[in-house]
């Protein structure tokens, strides 16, 4: 939020240090942050929440949101959606926007204000990443990968619905990325980048970033970017930048 303000903000890069504020957005002042962004149809829509989980596992937040850009300072508001409390995906797919809860809801925007129920990912409690991958939906839980199957049907392909560890003893999963035709998916706590190869179960462990996991296993996986064809990654817990040379092999 900006200084003294109680709701969450959208800032654009200006070049050099400078960043233009492109207003707040108008919701509960119990939340604090823009979770998401993403552009659908030619337009910048932001998902809302806390960035402290252990104020919105406490419902301390106001409900989910997601607003669209209008230009300049003003945002408009398009509703409300399921019991969750923070946005934590969205998602631009066949022709539609979907956001993914911390509740691991999914929903679809169908008009302005009006959302529809697309289901649960297995028994988990929040979609942390979504992705379209050739033509079908996937979405990102802790531990486990889902694709969307129409309606309120997801399938597992990755980890499974009642384990917290089935992916290369990972249990947390946070970004998911199309690199070279497959996709690709960022880990926690050893810190793996793995690789879907298109059949349920079909994992290849591409590599491990961050700290050394013989004493301690906090290596997080944030983000996965693709840039003048080359795939990136962000860690956790020292903030750096990894580039994928080949399996097994990062810069």
């Amino acid at each position: 939020a900006l200084p003294g303000e109680a709701t969450p903000a959208v800032f654009r890069f200006r070049g050099g240090c400078d960043w233009e504020c492109c207003g707040r957005l108008d919701v509960d002042p119990r939340t604090r942050s823009v979770m998401s962004l993403i552009v659908h149809r030619g337009a910048l829509y932001a998902g809302t929440g806390t960035w402290d989980w252990d104020k919105s596992m406490a419902g301390h937040c106001g409900p989910t949101h997601v607003f669209r850009w209008e230009g300049g300072t003003s945002w408009r508001d398009c509703g409300a959606f399921g019991q969750g409390v923070r946005v934590l995906s969205l998602a631009s797919f066949d022709g539609s926007l979907y956001a993914g809860d911390d509740r691991g809801m999914v929903h679809r925007m169908d008009g302005e204000g009006n959302w529809a129920f697309c289901g649960q990912l297995g028994a988990h409690d929040r979609v942390n990443a979504m992705m379209v991958h050739q033509g079908r939906l996937y979405g990102a839980p802790h531990g486990a990968i889902f694709r969307y199957d129409g309606g309120t049907g997801w399938t597992c392909v990755g980890g499974a619905p009642d384990r917290r560890d089935g992916l290369f003893d990972e249990n947390q999963t946070h970004t998911l990325q199309v690199y070279q035709g497959r996709l690709w998916a960022g880990m926690w706590p050893q810190g793996k980048v793995l690789r879907w190869e298109g059949r349920p179960g079909e994992w290849t462990d591409a590599g491990q970033l961050g700290i050394a996991t013989d004493v301690h296993r906090i290596n997080e996986v944030n983000d996965l970017t693709v840039y003048n064809g080359k795939l990136y990654a962000g860690a956790l817990p020292l903030g750096e930048v990894y580039r994928y040379e080949r399996d097994g092999v990062w810069t």
